[in-house]
């Protein structure tokens, strides 16, 4: 179709090689075949000043379009870039070539729990002079081979990312690293693997400025520690969400919640507590034995955030959330 409608008449020609025509690239590894690869390859090295967007979903097997991806100066329009199953040797060559890009600003990568080592994918990450948005999926949360070492940042290591994803476990340590070099955050989310964590009170204040959306999922990670971890956050927080698998039911506990977020969040707008009960053949955790209509004070009341419980197969998901709150 692309090479039938280039080359139909004069003014098809000018649309589609127009400076303001702008390309977003999709490619499946399902489509592809040694014909497609080389056609893609032709493709996006001939229209690679009008490429806006590019999103690999690559089988393990297929990653020698990405591999022998051209990246360049050229590229000057590119601004995002989501990288699927990506092999993490293809990954680590491809990743210090877009410090080059004048418009990078979006990048997101899931190595399907084939990468275990992450120092060096951040580092390159740290150096992407332009990148605003960081999505990195290495495994599941609950995954404790997932290890990175990397020193706290220097001045001069300031990365500009506003918005990080760290979809894979890391532990209160590493948090503290990692936005050690993203000091403008504006949204952070991360998965907390309590596998070896260090006690959370030894950790410094972590100010952040700029913060204003934070949401965690947290594991075997008691109220008191959330607490701790939240008054260690210098930030002006607006939006707090937390989904926690825990054993403490002081999370529901509506006066230590107040008293929380009076305290160390007096600009939180909204909150979203999920609070995750499992039970089992072998297993009963503890129920929730307050009263409900302890979320009815005017505290709570003037904020419309109201308390509620769903049972789902075995578990049992208590949450506070705003009353508007659709899922």
């Amino acid at each position: 179709m692309y090479a039938a409608f280039s080359n139909l008449n004069y003014r098809f020609q000018q649309l589609l090689y127009s400076s303001s025509f702008l390309l977003k690239i999709k490619i499946h590894y399902s489509t592809l075949d040694q014909t497609c690869m080389n056609f893609y390859q032709q493709f996006i090295r001939f229209n690679r000043q009008q490429i806006f967007s590019m999103n690999f979903m690559m089988a393990l097997h297929k990653n020698q379009l990405v591999s022998k991806f051209p990246i360049d100066a050229s590229f000057y329009r590119l601004e995002s870039l989501v990288l699927r199953s990506i092999e993490p040797v293809v990954l680590t060559s491809l990743l210090p070539k877009l410090k080059c890009l004048p418009r990078f600003f979006s990048l997101t990568i899931d190595t399907w729990s084939t990468l275990k080592e992450l120092h060096d994918v951040y580092r390159f990450i740290f150096a992407l002079p332009k990148l605003k948005y960081i999505r990195c999926t290495a495994s599941e949360p609950k995954d404790s081979n997932i290890t990175f070492s990397l020193p706290i940042a220097t001045d001069k290591q300031f990365s500009p990312i506003e918005h990080i994803v760290i979809n894979h476990g890391c532990t209160f340590n590493e948090l503290y690293t990692l936005i050690s070099y993203t000091p403008e955050v504006l949204r952070l989310h991360f998965d907390h693997m309590s596998h070896n964590d260090t006690n959370i009170g030894i950790l410094l204040p972590m100010t952040l400025s700029n913060l204003t959306h934070l949401s965690m999922y947290m594991h075997c990670v008691t109220f008191d520690e959330f607490e701790i971890l939240i008054t260690k956050i210098y930030s002006k927080l607006k939006v707090l969400s937390l989904t926690t698998l825990s054993e403490d039911m002081t999370y529901l506990d509506a006066s230590q919640q107040e008293q929380l977020i009076l305290q160390y969040l007096p600009q939180l707008e909204k909150f979203y507590l999920k609070y995750n009960t499992h039970f089992d053949d072998d297993y009963e955790p503890p129920l929730y034995l307050g009263e409900s209509n302890q979320f009815i004070s005017s505290f709570w009341f003037e904020r419309q955030w109201i308390f509620d419980a769903q049972i789902e197969l075995n578990d049992i998901i208590y949450s506070i959330r705003p009353y508007k709150y659709i899922e």
